[in-house]
């Protein structure tokens, strides 16, 4: 891509603010270095891997932390240098570390992420150096005791003095009553060698050697004759012992050499992942999506200048960047202020994001040519060092661009041919886009000559395109029509930033008749098309509502099937586990397999039985079936262009295809008042009750059975069943029956308050 490009779209601006991201110096560095990749294939390996990395962003982020940069150690141990212990405690941090990662690639499954796996697996483990260095260091990075047998031994050597020194030091100041001699902190190091913290005025009151003073000259520290002995012990045990444990450095760092290449490789792939991570984060503060690279499609929906973004926040207005089928031109006019250089920058700069793997602030269901070259004319190049006008300047350097510009090509002209006779410019910049979509390049211009408008209006692959102004106040709205043009409001633009009246007033009169009336016409085109902008921001708007509507829905009918799944699957083995203890009949319990299975059948395949439509077969305000949920639905209206029904379900609007609903049959609406219902309350399902008051003891036996089967076939756990207190005769009928009935598991009387021995609650299994 050419860095000129880069330059003038500001995309190292971009990548700076996504370095900002990197916790690693190394990510950070390659993070400043990205540049538009050049290989559509490999753009493609780069969203999918964003793409699926914004799945597990929560996971990424929480393990990519702080992690040692290491680039220093592996230039040093390459020098045949031996580590110390900063550097072997760096590498065991970074290993633990991205021990973490080295899970997390392992467990995830081909299915979610098959370019993550890719690209990260199978990730190197240097095995020897992480089991060694895990048992020569301690928690602090100091070499551990057990690293080897002759530290270990030196070690115990010289805690062995320091404990005689300690002993000495005690007993001499409780024999010799010499305390008020001494600091607080009396016992102390100096010089490698245990002194006494002294006070200066008692200095010549003991034997020994005075090694060192503090800075207030009134404490010295002093080493007392009885234990030079020890310190020179103390002091060969010292040498022995940094002898040991450079000999486990060296070890340490042999290992490390030996596999230098799987944590050089490993090290690679934490800075990508760090890399990663960071696109996680610009992509959340963006509110970016990934846009697809599909040929011949330009479509940029809310779209939103990065960089302005990023600064401004909900302050920008997005625009809709669209280019129809066969169209590879768009013409943008209308005052100045309006945002038509902000709207070329965008659409520029978002390509360079896609084809550096960069999400993009825009809405999904975008898309993006694959533009191998982007060139950018901008309004003011002229170039003082080569005493070049904006004109030459536009001029020499599409002469140098020219031999370069193929169909993969998008040339961004902002006011090109403006510095010259405007007519001859008009005409220039008109010839110069006719030549480019001759090539088959893609263009983007901004203009103000009035032939170019109608040019962009007549062109049958160039669309035609203006920025929006309120009609009252002459302020522009930030916002693009399509398929109309609008004219240049140079005097309000001019008065808004304060040129004097005087001057307007004159500018006014030298404006001819026919052009103040074609003034009029557009700004009255320009009032309707805000108008009509407006009607299609509330129907966009009701549009993405109905759409979060219909997932809702969408949802909640899963669920529901899910929960209607779930019940039946337990009923079912209930009824396969009676029928083996023999508490159920071959007979019943294959006629409840058969019905359960009849209700899985109709609510999982509510498509089986229904007859798909044609748009002529229907008509606004009919009852129809839409198949997806199941449900009724009325026609409220038709769009014959693009075969499409808008259909109201419960009070929610969509837009379906006329395959999607069907005619409604007599089944289907009794189909409601047939279907299970699982309402819960606090202790499962809600109760079934049964009033036999008043009935025959004949009569109660049959309705006793039915509600019993009844209740098992609906999975219900616990019934009631009301008989009233009376005499008792009907209560302990029920009873008879319920200890014979080989589905109860038991009975007792509900609470007072429920009935008391006049209602009997049965459990069933």
């Amino acid at each position: 891509m050419d860095e000129n490009t880069l330059k003038l779209l500001e995309f190292p601006k971009v990548v700076k603010f996504l370095s900002n991201f990197c916790i690693s110096e190394s990510g950070k560095k390659k993070c400043l270095s990205l540049r538009p990749l050049n290989n559509i294939h490999t753009i493609q390996k780069g969203l999918s891997l964003l793409r699926e990395a914004l799945t597990y962003s929560r996971e990424i982020i929480d393990l990519i932390n702080e992690f040692p940069p290491l680039e220093g150690i592996f230039a040093y141990i390459q020098k045949e240098k031996v580590l110390d212990e900063d550097g072997l405690w760096a590498i065991k941090i970074f290993l633990e570390k991205s021990r973490k990662l080295k899970e997390f690639i392992e467990g995830l499954e081909e299915v979610s992420a098959p370019t993550i796996l890719e690209c990260f697996s199978p990730m190197p483990w240097p095995q020897k150096t992480w089991q060694a260095l895990k048992r020569c260091l301690d928690q602090n990075g100091e070499i551990k005791d057990q690293a080897s047998p002759s530290l270990m031994a030196v070690r115990g050597e010289i805690r062995k003095i320091q404990k005689q020194c300690t002993k000495k030091i005690n007993d001499y100041i409780a024999d010799q009553n010499i305390s008020e001699m001494l600091q607080d902190e009396y016992l102390t190091i100096s010089s490698d060698r245990y002194v006494i913290a002294l006070k200066a005025n008692f200095k010549g009151r003991i034997k020994g050697i005075i090694h060192d003073y503090s800075q207030s000259g009134e404490t010295c520290y002093f080493e007392p004759m009885f234990l030079v002995e020890l310190n020179n012990k103390l002091q060969e045990l010292k040498n022995k012992e940094r002898e040991e444990k450079n000999k486990v450095l060296k070890y340490l760092t042999s290992l490390i050499l030996d596999e230098y290449d799987k944590i050089g490789k490993l090290y690679f792939l934490m800075v990508e992942m760090d890399i990663l991570r960071a696109k996680i984060l610009f992509s959340q503060e963006i509110r970016g999506n990934i846009i697809d690279i599909a040929d011949n499609k330009v479509v940029l929906k809310n779209s939103r200048h990065p960089l302005l973004y990023l600064e401004h926040k909900e302050k920008i207005e997005p625009v809709d960047i669209i280019l129809k089928e066969s169209q590879k031109a768009l013409i943008l006019t209308g005052g100045n202020s309006g945002g038509k250089t902000v709207a070329l920058k965008t659409l520029g700069l978002c390509a360079l994001m896609a084809y550096s793997s960069l999400a993009v602030p825009c809405e999904e269901g975008s898309f993006l040519p694959f533009w191998s070259k982007i060139f950018v004319f901008l309004g003011d190049e002229q170039s003082i060092q080569e005493s070049l006008s904006t004109f030459t300047a536009q001029i020499k350097k599409l002469r140098d661009i020219w031999p370069r510009v193929d169909g993969s090509t998008l040339v961004l002209l902002d006011e090109f041919g403006t510095g010259t006779d405007p007519s001859q410019g008009a005409a220039l910049a008109q010839a110069v886009i006719d030549s480019l979509l001759n090539k088959g390049s893609w263009i983007f211009a901004v203009t103000h000559f009035p032939s170019l408008k109608v040019y962009a209006l007549n062109k049958e692959n160039v669309r035609a395109a203006m920025v929006l102004f309120d009609p009252a106040t002459k302020k522009p709205l930030y916002k693009i029509a399509y398929d109309q043009v609008g004219h240049s409001q140079a005097l309000e633009v001019a008065k808004e930033f304060g040129m004097p009246k005087e001057i307007l007033d004159k500018a006014r009169e030298y404006l001819l008749i026919n052009n103040e009336e074609t003034t009029q016409i557009i700004e009255k085109l320009n009032t309707i098309a805000v108008e009509r902008e407006k009607e299609l921001s509330i129907l966009r708007q009701k549009e993405r509502e109905l759409e979060e509507e219909k997932k809702k829905l969408k949802i909640k009918y899963e669920r529901k099937i899910q929960e209607l799944i779930a019940h039946i699957s337990k009923a079912i083995k209930e009824i396969v586990t009676h029928y083996r203890e023999q508490k159920l009949k071959r007979k019943l319990a294959t006629k409840k397999l058969k019905e359960y299975r009849e209700i899985l059948q109709k609510k999982l395949t509510p498509s089986s039985s229904k007859t798909h439509l044609s748009i002529e077969e229907l008509n606004i305000g009919q009852e129809i079936l839409y198949i997806p949920w199941d449900k009724k639905g009325l026609i409220e209206a038709i769009d014959n262009k693009k075969s499409k029904l808008k259909i109201n379900i419960s009070g929610v609007s969509i837009w379906v295809s006329p395959e999607e609903v069907s005619f409604i049959k007599k089944d289907q609406e009794k189909d409601s008042k047939e279907s299970i219902r699982l309402s819960l309350t606090s202790d499962g399902l809600s109760p079934f009750v049964l009033d036999i008051r008043g009935k025959r003891v004949d009569e109660a036996e049959v309705l006793i059975n039915q509600f019993l089967d009844k209740a098992i076939y609906r999975g219900i756990s616990q019934v009631e069943i009301i008989h009233g207190r009376g005499e008792g005769i009907l209560r302990r009928y029920v009873h008879e029956i319920l200890k014979d009935f080989p589905n109860v598991e038991g009975f007792s009387f509900a609470p007072e308050d429920r009935g008391g021995d006049g209602v009997t609650l049965v459990k069933l299994r």
